[in-house]
């Protein structure tokens, strides 16, 4: 199975706000072992995620505009108003479920927490971190839609 090393890993856990949604925007770098490096970015819309599989960081456009984010970077490896098809399914999804519970760690946890944890894991591969989440339908199912 392939590894990815956490590179970097870009938090925003300032509420944006459109079409009266709230949006929160997590980001991880990595690399694979042939040091490829790409990046994987998890947009939120009132606890429904889209997930994001990018070249260059999408931390790099100041557009608040939704839109111009799935225009642009339209290479989505899931969207849903929940996680459940994406944990459930390991198979397809598991080169990148690693990531993606990182990511889904980082957008659900208070501030404080996720800085420590965030330093702490810079530089690790992703398979040998223990991210402090469990998936239950109930932790990350959408509550609430556009």
């Amino acid at each position: 199975m392939a590894r990815f090393k956490l590179i970097d890993v870009k938090n925003d856990k300032t509420i944006r706000k459109f079409n009266m949604c709230d949006i929160f925007m997590a980001e991880v770098q990595i690399e694979n072992e042939d040091g490829e490096s790409f990046f994987i970015c998890n947009i939120e819309t009132n606890r429904c995620p889209s997930i994001y599989l990018t070249k260059e960081s999408m931390y790099e456009n100041d557009s608040e505009d939704l839109d111009y984010f799935v225009n642009v970077y339209h290479e989505s490896l899931y969207e849903s108003n929940n996680y459940d098809y994406f944990f459930e399914h390991k198979n397809e999804c598991g080169v990148y479920r690693d990531a993606v519970r990182y990511l889904a760690y980082i957008v659900r946890s208070e501030y404080k927490d996720t800085e420590k944890f965030i330093a702490q894991t810079k530089g690790k591969f992703l398979d040998e971190i223990e991210i402090p989440f469990r998936y239950t339908k109930d932790v990350l199912s959408c509550r609430t839609k556009c």
